[in-house]
């Protein structure tokens, strides 16, 4: 029997270079992961304040079980002031933490004011391989003594749609203040330095009612974010009663002022074209006027009261309560709606005048439901509307008095019959113009307060 001799060809492959070039791309991809697939942390505060800590946590691709946060003082004393064992899924976590009512964490950094202490941030979190735990540190300063607030000064008494005026001192850390009416406005100052600190001056309203618990909130806010707030009592006199309106709408003509507010052809018009109308473009109408009207003008523009339209009489008033119900139909009220201004009716095409010096600062050919419009500022957050107009003889940036001729009545936008709708707004918010006819109201409220303040300057 003849044995075959056993033959190796040359040109068999080795595997062995390939197990290594699996097993260093493998070990280079969980590297990878370990080192660079983990979550990262961003601390948004420049300074611990009283006011709370914000955070934001990036997933970056990773499951985050659970997220605690403390302070560490310099002598390692840690406070935990955050801890949340939830899942979190969204790939940006942003954590807003408050503490003002805190006790125990007020106290730790009261003892740590102007000292540095670490926000630390410890996160267990999951990727594709393993569970794993991450640190976050940073050093804050800390600054929990709010600004101050001293000197207030105020005859104390609003008339109701009317204003009121509030002086007060802040100190020089104050990076931001403002009064609070409490029913949803905020009115900010005309600022003078006064020596070392600030001195304000507010001017107000508490719309058509009351300052919410018939008091006034003034804030100051500094750097670190800590808040001062002062309660001052204002007492709103309710001087005068505002009517409720049913108003009848023709179809025909309501048609007609939606195709020409719109741009549209409809044949018929239906409940919910009057409520698109009357509901949505008013709002987004007057949120344009709200932005064009919350700027305050550091001067004062004007002088004495404001003028009324030549041979007019008031056909609405500010704050009238209108409800509207088509034609033929009156049990069914489809909208209610207060009016922020007042009506002034006169001849067909009445020449308008602006009711006192200012700077014109908005022309509109088309501003919805008020038609063709213009706007006056006279200074330190006052403002003046004109609106339905037929024409507009001024431009964006013209100087304006009494004797400037600024446009004439009409019957644009959603305007029945000819006449001029005229608003005042001060910082944006709608107040009665009524009382802006009469000077020893404008001296007791604006004049005289604003002439103080600015001699205090001076002194």
């Amino acid at each position: 029997m003849v044995r075959r001799k056993r033959v190796f060809s040359d040109n068999r492959f080795n595997f062995f270079p390939l197990i290594i070039l699996i097993l260093f791309s493998v070990f280079i991809y969980v590297g990878y992961v370990f080192f660079f697939n983990k979550p990262s942390v961003k601390v948004e505060n420049k300074l611990l304040s009283s006011g709370g800590i914000n955070s934001v946590i990036e997933r970056n691709d990773t499951l985050i079980k659970s997220v605690e946060i403390y302070f560490v003082s310099e002598n390692k004393i840690e406070k935990k002031i955050y801890e949340s064992n939830e899942n979190f899924i969204n790939e940006e976590i942003i954590l807003n933490i408050p503490y003002q009512n805190d006790n125990e964490i007020l106290k730790f950094l009261k003892k740590n004011e102007n000292k540095e202490v670490i926000v630390k941030h410890k996160l267990i979190y999951e990727n594709i391989f393993f569970d794993s735990e991450y640190v976050s540190e940073k050093k804050l300063n800390v600054d929990i003594l709010p600004p101050r607030i001293f000197n207030i000064e105020t005859d104390g008494y609003t008339y109701i749609g009317g204003l009121g005026f509030i002086m007060y001192d802040t100190s020089p850390d104050t990076e931001k203040t403002f009064v609070d009416n409490g029913n949803g406005d905020l009115f900010f100052p005309i600022t003078l330095k006064n020596n070392e600190n600030f001195s304000n001056l507010v001017f107000f309203s508490c719309s058509n009612k009351p300052c919410a618990n018939n008091k006034l909130i003034i804030n100051a806010i500094d750097k670190a974010g800590n808040v001062l707030k002062f309660s001052q009592k204002i007492r709103t006199i309710k001087n005068k009663k505002w009517d409720t309106i049913t108003i009848p709408l023709p179809r025909e003509l309501i048609r007609n002022k939606f195709n020409m507010i719109f741009n549209d052809n409809i044949e018929v018009l239906e409940k919910e074209d009057f409520l698109k109308m009357n509901i949505d473009e008013r709002i987004q109408n007057d949120n344009k006027i709200k932005k064009i009207t919350e700027a305050i003008h550091p001067s004062l523009l004007f002088d004495s009261s404001f003028k009324q339209l030549s041979n007019s009489k008031v056909s609405s008033k500010y704050s009238e309560k209108r409800r509207y119900y088509f034609r033929g139909n009156p049990k069914e009220i489809i909208d209610t709606k207060f009016h922020y201004g007042i009506d002034l009716s006169s001849i067909k095409n009445a020449p308008v005048y602006s009711s006192e010096k200012g700077e014109v600062v908005h022309v509109d050919d088309s501003l919805g439901i008020y038609g063709k419009v213009v706007i006056i500022n006279h200074g330190l957050g006052f403002y003046s509307l004109y609106s339905h107009l037929s024409d507009i003889f001024v431009q964006i940036d013209d100087k304006v008095s009494k004797k400037t001729k600024i446009g004439t009545t009409g019957t644009t936008g959603f305007a029945f019959g000819d006449h001029l709708h005229y608003g005042i707004y001060l910082q944006g918010i709608p107040i009665d113009p009524v009382e802006f006819f009469d000077k020893n109201y404008l001296n007791i409220k604006i004049f005289e307060p604003y002439k103080k303040f600015i001699n205090k300057k001076k002194n």
